[in-house]
């Protein structure tokens, strides 16, 4: 039988490498937090740049307008919880 697996290119799991990211009791460093923040508001209003051109008759959820609704909602939720 043939071999269907692809040789893995990363490095295996290193807990030390995530040190950065958590702090001492298991939450994202402001740091990251503000890194991860900053990012998804940087995809979103890349998103909305895009939707802009976007026809208003594609309802799809990748690529219309039911997706732009979930990225805002994603965006309101994001912006409670800070």
């Amino acid at each position: 039988m043939a071999q269907r697996a692809f040789p893995n290119p990363y490095a295996d799991y290193n807990k030390s490498l995530a040190e950065g990211y958590f702090d001492a009791a298991g939450r994202l460093t402001p740091e990251f937090s503000q890194r991860l923040t900053n990012k998804i508001r940087e995809l979103l209003q890349q998103m909305e740049r895009g939707l802009k051109s976007a026809d208003p008759r594609d309802g799809t959820g990748y690529t219309g307008w039911a997706g732009m609704k979930i990225g805002k909602s994603f965006k309101i939720q994001c912006l409670k919880e800070r």
